[in-house]
């Protein structure tokens, strides 16, 4: 796959081309994913809630736009309005700064408000919340679980996150 500036490159000679001078190519938009394997599941605690940062190195050099988030259970869950899980991903400035919730779900029943029963590989949407989509430069994205009464435990499998460059 060519990088970002040699298609930005051709895009410009193409514009050059198209309109017989020079054109401006303006930030292309780059669609990305990331998965992250959580192979013994979310741990979901209550009190101090253990944070996952979520990319390569920590860090998203540019920042982003989470534009979708999804888990991938390897086993089912039973949603319960009482004893259930909170997911959250959310997002810390470069310094760190407080957590912004950028998506959450929890596992309470659907009628409630919830995610309903999980089905083995089948994805379970975890709602972004648009004012707090973007990701500032060098921005982290983490992930916890927290959980209410007894609490339900989050099966092992994927997080699948999908954002956009800035």
């Amino acid at each position: 796959m060519p990088a970002l500036t040699d298609v930005k490159k051709s895009l410009q000679g193409l514009m050059h081309w198209v309109s017989g001078g020079d054109a401006a190519v303006e930030q292309a938009t780059v669609n990305r994913r990331v998965c992250v394997q959580f192979p013994s599941g979310i741990p979901v605690t209550s009190g101090t809630v253990p944070e996952f940062p979520i990319y390569q190195d920590g860090r998203l050099p540019g920042g982003a736009v989470v534009t979708a988030v999804k888990y991938v259970p390897s086993a089912g869950l039973t949603a319960n309005s009482t004893n259930y899980a909170t997911l959250t991903l959310g997002s810390r400035t470069s310094a760190g700064g407080s957590l912004t919730a950028v998506a959450t779900a929890n596992t309470k029943l659907s009628g409630a408000g919830g995610t309903g029963d999980w089905s083995a590989f089948s994805p379970v949407s975890i709602a972004v919340t648009a004012a707090n989509a973007t990701v500032p430069a060098n921005g982290m994205l983490t992930v916890t679980a927290v959980k209410s009464g007894t609490g339900v435990d989050i099966p092992s499998g994927a997080l699948v996150i999908e954002y956009q460059e800035l």
